[in-house]
């Protein structure tokens, strides 16, 4: 890879504390913010700087370059569907030494109202609660994949993100933070945060996915929401809380690799 982009005035964009959520103003994305920060359920610290997330990194400036390289980003973990990396790009890894890694998802927002199945989910009462439970039911390996990518030693700081950030980022974040501790109440409002970041970029996300343009307005607002019963639904869907540790079991995200995120994101690791 090339050498880095070089020495950067000033410190980093602004990062403005938001309780644990400490969000970043990059240039060129939104919906960027570290997620460390806040304490575990057992009084454990969150590091900071380690866990980013975001929505697209496709569109960054060359000052929004020099801010992920600032933060020391390593890796970029893209959770879009290749799709949406051939119709939008992907992070030009070329200009900054970082390790890209695409998880590919296997599904992703509907983009033509033409195509039934796309119809079939934006004409459900509420798309989202639906994604959510089939992401845990049917695409449980874009998470396992990633959280391998995460539990590496070497692999951070990272950032992982979508397209806005909100959904597929969203629900990758809450299994992470729930596995190394944050309490539920946290989760969900770290999850709720993505609603006012999105609500002010919905252009991007109506060029983006043409097939929303037609909808009503409270169809799309909806769409654009970062409801907590989507979360709490895909929990249920996998048997509640109680539950989550023999489901990560199941699916392959083991004892070792969820002791392996704990070191990496704890403060004291």
């Amino acid at each position: 890879m090339p050498g880095t982009l070089g020495s950067i005035e000033g410190s980093v964009s602004q990062i403005t504390p938001v309780g644990p959520r400490r969000v970043i103003d990059i240039d060129g994305a939104f919906n960027f913010r570290d997620i460390g920060g806040g304490v575990t359920v057992d009084g454990q610290p969150l590091a900071t700087g380690r866990m980013y997330r975001s929505a697209s990194l496709d569109e960054l400036t060359d000052r929004g370059l020099e801010t992920v390289e600032r933060l020391g980003i390593r890796t970029v973990i893209d959770l879009r569907s290749q799709g949406e990396i051939d119709r939008n790009g992907r992070f030009p890894y070329e200009r900054v030494p970082v390790r890209w890694v695409h998880v590919a998802s296997p599904m992703g927002p509907p983009t033509d109202r033409d195509d039934p199945r796309a119809r079939a989910f934006l004409d459900h009462p509420d798309p989202m609660s639906l994604l959510f439970k089939m992401m845990v039911s049917y695409g449980n390996g874009l998470f396992v994949d990633a959280l391998k990518v995460m539990a590496e030693a070497d692999s951070g700081p990272l950032v992982f993100h979508c397209t806005s950030g909100k959904d597929r980022t969203g629900l990758l974040a809450a299994l992470l933070q729930l596995i190394v501790g944050v309490e539920l109440e946290e989760v969900l409002a770290d999850f709720e945060h993505s609603a006012e970041a999105v609500k002010a970029s919905g252009h991007n996300m109506t060029a983006r996915f043409p097939g929303i343009a037609g909808m009503p307005p409270e169809r799309v607002e909806r769409l654009h929401a970062a409801d907590r019963a989507w979360v709490l639904g895909a929990l249920e869907e996998i048997g509640g809380l109680a539950r989550l540790d023999a489901w990560l079991d199941s699916i392959g995200v083991d004892v070792g690799m969820r002791a392996s995120l704990r070191r990496h994101f704890l403060s004291l690791a």
